[in-house]
């Protein structure tokens, strides 16, 4: 558990959730781990190895709920670059509406 928390802190984990298999892929570096939540297992991979582990229920939710806070965390990061870019763009649209008003 302690491997998979430390990759669900790093900045450079890519996440992908499938709601239909009830399992979260977490992918760093060459190290894939897969989450199953119903099951409680995880399994992780290497490129050489594969690694089958059983959680405790507990355990389990308390790897969901950080991969959610992560990704929720992502996710406002992303929101308020989109907001400021959009921003940014209505301005220079802005500017240039105003420029062509000069001639």
């Amino acid at each position: 558990m302690k491997i998979a928390n430390s990759i669900i802190s790093k900045p450079e984990t890519e996440f992908i959730e499938s709601h239909i298999e009830h399992l979260v892929y977490m992918h760093w570096d060459h190290i894939t781990i897969k989450l199953y939540y119903e099951d409680n297992r995880i399994i992780m991979m290497n490129g050489k190895y594969f690694y089958y582990f059983t959680l405790s229920q507990k355990d389990t939710e308390r790897l969901k709920n950080k991969i959610y806070r992560v990704m929720s965390h992502r996710a406002d990061k992303w929101d308020k670059k989109f907001a400021s870019d959009t921003l940014t763009n209505l301005q220079v649209i802005l500017e240039e509406v105003q420029q062509k008003d000069k001639y």
